[in-house]
């Protein structure tokens, strides 16, 4: 996922490389810093893909989080657009 990404569907799509099977923990944060979903991925080795339901999520400027056990994996901000 790029920053800035715009969304206009019910779903946000995640495609994840992973060097190992582990468990991923997906924060979904509106800009006032509410954390709006959390979600859990058990990743499998290689590239996988994975959809987010955000269907009801507002139209606005999110971040989302991808967290291993002991670290921040990566920080993008998207538009959802409805």
């Amino acid at each position: 996922m790029s920053d800035n990404q715009i969304i206009n569907s019910n779903a946000l799509s995640l495609s994840i490389n992973s060097n190992e099977i582990q468990r991923l923990g997906v924060q979904l944060i509106n800009i006032l810093s509410d954390v709006i979903k959390n979600v859990s991925l058990l990743t499998t080795k290689g590239n996988a893909n994975y959809s987010i339901d955000i269907s009801n999520i507002p139209s606005g400027t999110y971040f989302i989080y991808i967290k291993s056990e002991f670290n921040l994996i990566q920080r993008t901000k998207f538009v959802v657009l409805k």
